[in-house]
């Protein structure tokens, strides 16, 4: 469960459990998005599917040693640990969202989403 908003931005993508389907941020207030409570929004977690949907490329070029898989879009790598972390460099990523927060604080440019 997303516990705060401040880490929400508009246009993020979220998991509803009412709704049984992702939601994209429109309206942030205080312990609501889009006018529903946060005890039924979810992080949507980060998986090979996700990252195939959004774009990034399976790349394999560094020795499984210390990650299960990588993945490239637009010269951003991001690192599969393999027990649900992914890294870009050493910031650990869990959901969609902070993905999407990341990518635009790099390129300045929204993350197509296409799920």
């Amino acid at each position: 469960m997303i516990q705060d908003t401040k880490d929400l931005r508009y246009g993020n993508i979220i998991w509803h459990d009412l709704f049984k389907k992702r939601v994209t941020v429109r309206t942030l207030s205080i312990g609501t998005i889009n006018g529903l409570s946060l005890k039924y929004i979810n992080p949507i977690p980060l998986t090979p599917m996700v990252m195939a949907e959004l774009g990034f490329n399976f790349q394999n070029i560094l020795k499984k040693v210390y990650y299960k898989n990588v993945y490239l879009k637009n010269k951003i790598a991001i690192l599969e640990r393999g027990d649900g972390i992914w890294l870009f460099r050493d910031i650990e990523i869990y959901s969609l969202h902070q993905l999407q927060n990341l990518y635009f604080a790099l390129t300045g440019s929204e993350l197509t989403v296409n799920l």
